[in-house]
């Protein structure tokens, strides 16, 4: 996180807050060819536009590489394994970009020639301050400047983004880093927008098992943002502390789980299943994979097979995770849309595995129509239901004289801090079959309330929460056709030739705890590009 920012005639001091390690690192930007101000300061003191730079993260890469186009400014990487950014794996082919192998690399002779060594490092919070075998400070005995990059504390997507606003002042493209950001709020939100526009609201699996243990999605973390914003539902949303769990842990709390997102990579989901490492081989029974639901978030990959651009551009560029989470969770959003997912992938479903759920048409066949009757149920949240829907499935399909393949059940967002459920049940009928079931809601109703108290919640109600529809198809879901998003808190700096002058704004407004009144500069003439 930024703290901290105050703006003098010819120079910056921020701060960056480490409050995972405790820390905080003091910084002062100072424009080349400028004095050194007086009195004398504890921050590093960094010459701004550095000459070459060291880079060890990705998002730092796509940043520089893909967004501000300062490519030539890199000098020297640790390692291409993980990288995607063609830019930079095209440069060290030239031998423009050096591979350090590791920190030290930066101040070995056989590696760097002295005279070649980049003039500052920009490393993680984590190598700045612990880093293996030791910090950054030490590895390289002080030889090197560096500015402690601290992105990866930041729990919000936008709050991650931000960050390149840092890099546009570090080389005075400070114009072209806000304008960037504002087009990539402008996506989050036109993207949020849309995902609210769908009535379901899917249940979602996330991560596999690591060593071990399948370790659960942080409700405070940035990935859980994300979800909460794709309108998707979390059954451990409200754990602020991820935690691991057991194969048999998984599939009773997310066996009905209709999607699986951020999944081993595979091709499909015969392979997924062949090499399924847990204890009692539970990845067969769980819905998302029967039903075919299952997506990775490793589409694009670096030539060595290593990482993902998820975790390289995607952290630069939330709004495009965002509506590809859209785009797979809510299909009919974007229903007319030609645009191919950035990141994630889908495991082509395997036929042999039955999915025990319904899913209707977007739009029921000529001469069908949709009933909807909607219900809210106290007592009982959508994952109980949820876990028990082919009981009631089956109860509601008795009482409606209505088949089971032609009923569809789903619900609207999950509520956290109460304990109910707005559940959907959607049928498709004739039209005299419409008016016949119609007359039976009451019937249907009472046999809900009676397989709820005698089998899944004892304390449960049940009761209509709206009046049934029966006719033409609902217009339950958005289409690509969205007006933009209005973006809030977002403030730009003042351009004022090589001055800084007081703007008073709301700066660094997604990131963590800050709201401060900062000015903006920016060197005359320079767009986007090198400055």
């Amino acid at each position: 996180t930024i703290l901290d920012v105050t703006y003098s005639n010819t120079y910056v001091d921020l701060t960056v807050d480490a409050p995972d390690y405790g820390t905080q690192f003091h910084y002062r930007f100072l424009r080349c060819g400028c004095p050194v101000p007086e009195p004398a300061t504890s921050a590093a003191l960094i010459q701004i536009p550095p000459a070459s730079i060291f880079v060890d993260s990705s998002p730092v890469l796509a940043m520089l590489t893909s967004e501000l186009a300062l490519a030539s400014r890199i000098t020297a990487i640790a390692t291409a394994d993980y990288v995607v950014a063609p830019v930079i794996h095209d440069r060290i082919a030239l031998g423009l970009v050096a591979q350090t192998g590791d920190l030290a690399g930066l101040v070995n002779e056989s590696v760097i020639p002295q005279a070649t060594r980049p003039t500052l490092a920009i490393v993680d919070t984590y190598y700045a301050v612990i880093g293996f075998p030791s910090n950054f400070s030490v590895l390289t005995r002080d030889e090197v400047a560096y500015f402690a990059n601290g992105d990866s504390s930041e729990q919000t997507p936008l709050g991650r983004a931000e960050y390149i606003k840092i890099y546009g002042l570090l080389f005075n493209q400070l114009a072209a880093a806000e304008n960037i950001f504002q087009d990539i709020v402008q996506g989050y939100e036109d993207a949020k927008t849309a995902a609210f526009t769908a009535t379901r609201r899917p249940s979602v699996l996330t991560n596999e098992i690591f060593f071990g243990s399948w370790f659960t999605t942080d409700g405070n973390s940035y990935a859980m943002q994300l979800l909460r914003d794709a309108n998707a539902d979390y059954r451990l949303s409200t754990e602020t502390s991820g935690r691991g769990l057991n194969s048999s842990e998984v599939e009773e709390l997310f066996g009905s789980a209709f999607y699986w997102i951020n999944s081993p990579v595979h091709t499909t989901v015969r392979e997924l299943v062949e090499g399924d490492p847990t204890d009692g081989k539970v990845y067969k029974d769980l819905e998302s994979v029967q039903c075919g639901n299952v997506w990775h978030n490793a589409k694009v990959r670096p030539p060595s097979g290593l990482g993902t651009d998820y975790f390289e551009s995607g952290a630069v560029r939330p709004d495009r995770v965002l509506r590809d989470l859209v785009q797979l969770l809510h299909p009919n959003v974007y229903a007319n849309s030609t645009r191919e997912l950035f990141y994630y992938a889908q495991l082509a479903p395997d036929a042999s595995l039955a999915c025990p759920r319904n899913e209707l048409p977007a739009t029921p066949p000529a001469d069908e129509y949709f009933t909807t009757v909607e219900y809210r149920v106290d007592g009982a949240n959508r994952f109980l239901l949820e876990d028990n829907h082919p009981a009631i499935t089956d109860s509601l399909s008795t009482n409606s004289n209505v088949p089971s393949s032609n009923l569809e059940l789903f619900f609207e967002r999950h509520n956290e801090t109460g304990n109910y459920a707005i559940l959907q049940t959607r049928y498709m009928t004739s039209q005299s079959a419409a008016a016949s079931l119609l007359a039976a809601v009451p019937a249907m109703t009472a046999g809900l309330q009676d397989l709820l108290t005698n089998a899944v919640a004892p304390d449960a109600t049940v009761k209509l929460n709206s009046e049934p529809v029966s006719g033409a198809p609902p217009q339950e879901e958005g289409s690509s056709g969205l007006s933009s998003g209005a973006i809030a808190g977002i403030c730009i700096g003042v351009i004022a030739g090589v001055a800084m002058i007081v703007a008073g704004v709301n700066y660094w407004s997604y990131q963590r705890g800050l709201k401060a009144g900062l000015e903006g500069y920016e060197t005359p003439g320079v767009g986007k590009g090198e400055a």
